[in-house]
């Protein structure tokens, strides 16, 4: 039996934080996740045009603003993920994070 890596995971409904979303494998992260029924939350510190068009998906992606090596920056956008009921701070652990900032 062959089953395409793809098919493998499941990401329907699950919260993808991504680290440098605005970059380029941020973004390709961001468009293939989402298209395989993920809810996806971008971290970067500015938003590029294609963060911008991603953000049109409400309830699906929501970009934060924020710079991660701040720890302050990354409590608060950790506040504004919980503040749009996306999850609750506990089930960070077991949803995914892609961590892409250099």
């Amino acid at each position: 039996m062959n089953i395409a890596l793809e098919d493998r995971f499941d990401v329907t409904n699950e919260i993808v934080i991504i680290t440098g979303a605005s970059g380029q494998l941020g973004i390709q992260y961001s468009v293939f996740l989402l298209s395989k029924g993920a809810r996806v939350v971008g971290i970067d510190i500015n938003a590029s045009d294609e963060v911008k068009k991603l953000s049109q998906q409400k309830n699906k992606y929501f970009f934060i603003k924020a710079d991660i090596t701040s720890k302050k920056n990354l409590e608060s956008s950790l506040l504004k993920i919980k503040k749009k009921q996306m999850i609750e701070l506990k089930k960070i652990i077991s949803d995914i994070l892609l961590n892409e900032f250099k």
